[in-house]
């Protein structure tokens, strides 16, 4: 027999998440979350989950990010659960930074521009927020994003 509160909204049911994954260990979690993204294909908890891990053990979390994150919808819903304070941190941090950071630099600017639609936070806000280094290109920034940052971040091929 089903049981007549089968149905939560979805303040109900953040809470209820936050307060499991405050009782399990932070390994379950991350194992939750990258089997959440990739086997269930679900959007929003992986995102929540991934996010709760960053203020809770950062090389997890971090092991986690790049496995979670994995499309531009991803990366702005993990950024806006971060933003909105519902994990205990309001801001992005040094190491959530870094992370975007990272994978923005680690994306091609074709498939950045093609999937730069949507809002709250939009792609421009995010990279805003993180400030992902350029190329020099004859001592002036080139507008376009350099494809060997992901080896060498403060250096440039050309």
């Amino acid at each position: 027999m089903l049981r007549s509160h089968v149905l939560l909204d979805a303040d109900e049911q953040l809470t209820r998440v936050l307060e499991l994954c405050d009782q399990v260990d932070p390994k379950f979690v991350a194992k939750l979350a990258i089997y959440a993204r990739t086997e269930s294909y679900m959007k929003d908890m992986p995102a929540l989950l991934c996010a709760w891990l960053s203020s809770r053990d950062a090389r997890l979390h971090e092991a986690v990010f790049a496995k979670v994150i994995d499309n531009t919808r991803m990366l702005r819903n993990y950024v806006q659960i971060l933003r909105s304070g519902v994990v205990g941190r309001k801001s992005l941090g040094t190491a959530p930074k870094r992370l975007v950071r990272e994978w923005l630099q680690s994306r091609d600017e074709g498939s950045l521009f093609a999937s730069s639609i949507g809002q709250s936070p939009s792609l421009s806000d995010i990279v805003k927020m993180v400030h992902p280094s350029r190329c020099r290109t004859n001592g002036a920034l080139s507008t376009a994003t350099c494809s060997a940052v992901r080896t060498r971040p403060l250096t440039c091929p050309y």
